[in-house]
Order: structure tokens, then C-alpha cells, then sequence
């Protein structure tokens, strides 16, 4: 079942004592739901999965579009169906040294390797070079959408709509400098978050299918 900023707005407000949303506004509530969802993203990128087909530029160097976070795993070549295989910049510079050279090898269509670097997310490398015509059917993890409407449903499984209250009411008490106890209560939900995050086998990139923590 879905669940939408506004279920999560009414229970960050019970617990606040401020179901009015006047202490926190919606406009700030909003902001620590948007980075909620992207700090879930990043622990675990398989919560946003989807299949895609990618459109390859030519050349080595591949881009991914701003709506995707991360490449998750590579299928397989669109035009064809033939099978692509993951592979590490390492080995490949082992066993073809000059495998980015284009006069050595002819840019082409169809791909056989992929290789993803974890700290550029949104980069990744082919090879063969490409000629620019080609495509690949691959597994991807969406960047989270904060969607302007409040009652609309957010695109992640209900599962994660506790994780998501912890973590805004994490954010809320850290900029409470009233209570004298806001500290501690923020610390309890971030540890809250954590350990249910930490339920999750985050996705490994290049490997992993989505997986959620049991609700």
C-alpha cells in the first residue's frame, strides 16, 4: 500500500504536539522528507528500481540522465539481446591495455563490457567504444522525487514510511533548541533509522536486486 508525505506529516506532527504544523511548517517538514529519501536512496539504491533502456553516446565515456542515481546491473545489449558482461577498469587494462583506443578498436554498436567506478555514480565506461547508435537494457535506482502535492503517493514501498517519519523527526528535534531533552530524542530517531536501514542488504551496485525490509 502507498503512502504519501501527508501520512507522514501527520505522524511527525503527533509526536511533535504540533499536528498544525506551526512549531515545524510543511515547507520545513518537506525539506527533511526530501533528504530522507535521498539519504534511503543512497543506503539502499534498489528502494528506486527500475528497468531501463539507456541511450549510449559514442565514445568510451557514458553518462547517465539526471533522473537516475545509479547503474544497478547491466542486462543486455537492446538491438540484439546478446549478453553484457560487468567488469572491473582493472581487469580490463590488464588483459586489453589499449581497449580505449578507437583506432586499435572500431567503435561499434553493440556492447560487450561494462564497467562501473562506485564513487561516479553517474558516469560509466563501454567497450567497445560506442558508435553512438547503441542501447542497453540495464537495471537502474531512480533518484526520489519530492512531489509538490503533499497527498500524492511517494514512488517507494509503504515499508519505508516509518524509516521516513524517523528520519524527519531526526531532522525536526536536531533544531529544536527549546527542549532540553530535543538532542537526545533526535539521536534516538537517527539510531532508529539506522538499525532499520541497516535491515536492508544495501544494493550493491553492478549486482543486486531490489530488496525492503520486512513492514
Amino acid at each position: 500500500m502507498a503512502f504519501s508525505l501527508d501520512d507522514v506529516f501527520s505522524e511527525v506532527g503527533l509526536v511533535l504536539a504540533d499536528k498544525a504544523h506551526v512549531r515545524w511548517t510543511e515547507t520545513d517538514l518537506k525539506v527533511f522528507a526530501g533528504a530522507g529519501l535521498r539519504a534511503i536512496v543512497a543506503i539502499d539504491p534498489a528502494v528506486t528500481s527500475e528497468d531501463m533502456t539507456l541511450d549510449l553516446d559514442a565514445g568510451v565515456n557514458q553518462d547517465l540522465p539526471d533522473t537516475v542515481y545509479a547503474l544497478i546491473r547491466v542486462l543486455r545489449n537492446a538491438s540484439d539481446g546478446s549478453r553484457i558482461s560487468l567488469i572491473s577498469r582493472a581487469a580490463l587494462d590488464q588483459n586489453i591495455p589499449q581497449w580505449a583506443n578507437e583506432n586499435l578498436y572500431e567503435p561499434a554498436q553493440i556492447v560487450d563490457h561494462v564497467m562501473i567506478d562506485p564513487k561516479q555514480l553517474q558516469e560509466f565506461m563501454v567497450f567497445p567504444s560506442n558508435d553512438g547508435t547503441g542501447q542497453i537494457e540495464c537495471v537502474v535506482s531512480m533518484r526520489p522525487v519530492v512531489p509538490a502535492d503533499n497527498s500524492e503517493d511517494l514512488d517507494i514501498d509503504d515499508a519505508y514510511q516509518q524509516i521516513l517519519v524517523d528520519y524527519v523527526l531526526y531532522r525536526a528535534f536536531t533544531t529544536d533548541s527549546a527542549q532540553p531533552n530535543a538532542q537526545a530524542r533526535a539521536a534516538q530517531h537517527f539510531q532508529s533509522f539506522q538499525a532499520a536501514m541497516g535491515i536492508v542488504e544495501p544494493a550493491k551496485i553492478g549486482a543486486s536486486p531490489k530488496s525492503t525490509p520486512e513492514s
